[in-house]
């Protein structure tokens, strides 16, 4: 029994975890995952036995760096948006001045994406 498709597993669904809490880590893990899960079901078609969870290694994997690929798209997209925000917000000493920082945060990235409410 291969224990490559089960590693490739642990990595698929940490990469969708760190996804959520820290995406630039998912490009690492995803990739990383599919390699090893493909690995392992080759392997495993060549006879030198099975290879659990190399499949849900390669899913979770794939789903992992898609999702970390379009999360770092947004970011890059609406990058100077982010910076002029924090830079609004670290001047506003007011409640209202705060959200002012938010509200024209959330109509710039709305006007970028090209949505209104």
């Amino acid at each position: 029994m291969d224990t490559g498709g089960r590693g490739a597993l642990i990595l698929g669904v940490t990469a969708l975890v760190m996804v959520v809490l820290f995406f630039p880590l998912a490009l690492i893990l995803g990739p990383t995952a599919v390699i090893l899960g493909v690995r392992a079901q080759r392997r495993a078609q060549q006879g030198r036995g099975s290879a659990p969870g190399a499949v849900g290694g390669i899913v979770c994997g794939l789903i992992g760096a898609l999702l970390s690929v379009a999360a770092t798209a947004v970011l890059l997209l609406i990058f100077d948006e982010f910076t002029d925000y924090a830079e609004c917000r670290s001047g506003a000493n007011t409640l209202i001045a705060r959200q002012a920082c938010d509200d024209e945060f959330r109509s710039r990235v709305q006007h970028r994406f090209g949505t209104t409410r």
